[in-house]
């Protein structure tokens, strides 16, 4: 038998399974559609080859500003934590600043450093951004799809930045077709 590639595929196998064509099945369209849809969903809420792990940027809008809250794509499940690339919690690159110092002195004198100090300094310097400006806080909720994150928006976030999100989001079974051929999909049409 052919890898199933297709959502009609799917369906025919899903028919064949049943006994179709030997066995009459007294089913319609709209009912085999939203048992596929059921299926689909239990294997994108339970099985680990269903989603991703990945890094989405966002860039800020005024909505967003407005609202406190950024609206999510409905394919994100999860978001573990959001890293923020405007400059309160970061260093900033002007040339008075520690990290600006210490990478301008270590380019400089690359030659005859070596790189574990160099990783050893710079993991130290996150450490100590990370403990004096802490972590985003964020709260999520899968079915609101809204991402809270519990700064000061009028000060802290402006429009046009941007925030990357690291989240857990569905495969497309349209994009990325050998979903359908999942052996554990292909077990959820007969429960």
């Amino acid at each position: 038998m052919p890898a199933i590639t297709s959502r009609t595929a799917f369906k025919s196998y899903c028919q064949r399974k049943l006994g179709s064509p030997v066995i009459q099945i007294n089913v319609s369209d709209d009912q085999i559609e939203d048992r596929i849809d059921d299926a689909l969903e239990y294997y994108q809420d339970y099985h680990f080859d269903a989603v991703e792990d990945t890094y989405v940027p966002y860039k800020l809008t005024v909505d967003d500003i407005t609202n406190n809250y950024i609206t999510t794509d409905q394919s994100i499940i999860g978001i573990k934590q959001v890293i923020p690339l405007y400059q309160k919690n970061s260093f900033s690159t002007n040339m008075f600043d520690v990290k600006y110092q210490l990478f301008l002195n270590d380019v400089y004198n690359l030659s005859s450093a070596e790189m574990l100090t160099y990783q050893v300094t710079q993991d130290h310097l996150q450490m100590v951004n990370t403990i004096i400006h802490g972590t985003v806080p964020i709260r999520y909720q899968r079915h609101m799809n809204k991402l809270f994150m519990d700064v000061d928006w009028g000060f802290d976030i402006k429009v046009d930045e941007y925030v990357i999100m690291e989240v857990t989001k569905i495969i497309d079974p349209n994009v990325y077709t050998d979903v359908w051929n999942d052996r554990w999909l292909k077990n959820m049409q007969q429960h």
